[in-house]
């Protein structure tokens, strides 16, 4: 069952509502095949959003709710989306861009409509308006529990969708910008889970497990293995997005006396690739094996044909049965990112560089579009990113490369200082001169009040800039 709010609330509720929400969507022309976007926060009207679309045989588009107008624009024209279920406080957002993309009928759903009854009064009398909550439909445009109700008891009547049968269009931007939609079908959702369920074993019982998703559900790891959240319950905590940092692993541990193991995970393989082991040491730095039924390669960054021996950096590859199909109507981009190799067996080209030991075990170096050559030698931004983190002054850290005359490329390191304590850019340069090769060191450090970010707390490199 779901819990939210105080409040539990069973699947076979879930089951009955979102049998309700197909035959609206039907209702309200959605054919098989059609894209459904959903610009909600993580509530249960989100699942029977989502369940009913596919009951309708629909795809299901999930969107980033802090997308400013502009952003809903290009995920909405390219997925040709015709439906886009919304928050109240979200809705004259998507009515400013509406009339640019396809869409033809917006639902909009309250944050409150899940509230606990006492709760749900006081938001209403008190903070509803004041927080811009209230809205008024227009257009022809619908509330999302009046459709419950209106088709309570009924049953779509369509054919269930097939295992090949796209489910979600995720979008995946990374570290390069402009967002692509991955295309994962239904029998890759099937597979991920099972992946998951395997990976985590007996700490999590079937059936009696309890998941905590302090991810957001338009992300393809909007489910994480954390049993409770209370620090002292904590029984599986699993770190990804990017490569965790030796000093936060340690920092984490010693507060709330947990374990983090650490998983490797993409958009485009849908969930995770590698996590470490549960019941075993993780070697330092390495984010573990490759989960149930994924294979990976690492292979030399220029020729995918030549392996690389036991320790050496490149390129890493994984295939397994849950990787996408390629990214909606972008041909060109699925090639490049997914080829079928001399094994006959479809590889995603991660574009992550990294170095697997004979047992198995894979260390991620960094991102291939974020090497840095100063005079021709080769520098990874996490190295200089985790040599400085050392410092007990620093919270934050995050290195990128910038063109240089004499050089061809210099890494500038962004630093924010934690609260009352101080260092300067030289003491800073003088720790990696002690620590680091000479050709690793900064050429510049830059102090920022805080580090430009993905919703699931990523450093965006590309968005690193020496200006105010």
């Amino acid at each position: 069952m779901l819990w939210f709010k105080g409040r539990d609330i069973s699947w076979r509720t879930i089951h009955e509502l979102s049998d309700a929400f197909a035959v609206a969507l039907q209702a309200n022309g959605v054919r098989p095949g059609d894209r459904v976007a959903i610009l909600l926060p993580n509530r249960p009207q989100f699942f029977i959003a989502q369940y009913g679309a596919w009951k309708a045989g629909a795809i299901v588009t999930p969107m980033n709710p802090i997308y400013t107008e502009e952003e809903l624009i290009g995920p909405l024209v390219s997925t040709g989306a015709t439906v886009m279920i919304t928050l109240s406080a979200f809705y004259e957002r998507v009515k400013a861009v509406q009339s640019r993309t396809a869409v033809r009928r917006v639902i909009l759903t309250s944050i409150k409509e899940w509230f606990p009854p006492l709760l749900r009064t006081i938001f209403t009398l008190f903070a509803e308006k004041k927080l811009g909550h209230r809205a008024t439909a227009r257009d022809g445009d619908l509330w999302f529990n009046a459709l419950l109700e209106q088709h309570r008891g009924a049953r779509p009547d369509v054919p269930r969708p097939s295992l090949d049968d796209t489910a979600l269009l995720l979008l995946s931007g990374g570290t390069t910008g402009t967002p692509k939609c991955v295309m994962a079908h239904h029998q890759a959702l099937v597979i991920a889970g099972k992946q998951l369920s395997s990976w985590l074993g007996d700490s999590m019982p079937r059936g009696t497990g309890t998941f905590m998703l302090p991810l957001p559900m338009f992300h393809s790891y909007g489910a994480v293995g954390i049993q409770r959240v209370r620090f002292d319950s904590l029984k599986v905590c699993l770190s990804g997005a990017a490569p965790l940092m030796l000093e936060t692993r340690r920092r984490f541990e010693s507060i709330s006396g947990a374990h983090i193991t650490e998983a490797w995970l993409l958009t485009e393989a849908l969930l995770a690739a590698t996590g470490g082991p549960l019941h075993a040491p993780l070697r330092e730095g390495s984010v573990g094996v490759p989960i149930p039924d994924v294979d990976v390669r690492i292979v030399d960054a220029d020729d995918a044909t030549k392996p690389m021996p036991v320790g050496e950096v490149g390129e890493i590859l994984v295939t397994g049965p849950q990787v996408m199909r390629g990214y909606w109507n972008q041909p060109e981009e699925s090639a490049e990112m997914v080829r079928t190799l001399e094994d006959g067996r479809r590889w995603v080209f991660t574009g992550d560089l990294g170095k697997m030991d004979a047992d198995g075990f894979i260390w991620i170096v960094d991102r291939k579009k974020d090497l840095i050559k100063p005079g021709g030698m080769q520098v990874w931004p996490r190295e200089i990113e985790e040599t400085i983190s050392r410092i007990p002054a620093v919270a934050e850290v995050g290195v990128r490369r910038f063109p240089d005359a004499a050089k061809g490329d210099v890494a500038v390191a962004f630093v924010v200082l934690r609260d009352g304590m101080q260092a300067t850019a030289e003491e800073i340069r003088v720790f990696c001169k002690e620590h680091l090769a000479f050709y690793k060191v900064p050429s510049r450090v830059v102090f920022k009040r805080e580090l430009p970010k993905s919703l699931i707390g990523k450093v965006l490199r590309r968005l690193l800039t020496e200006s105010a």
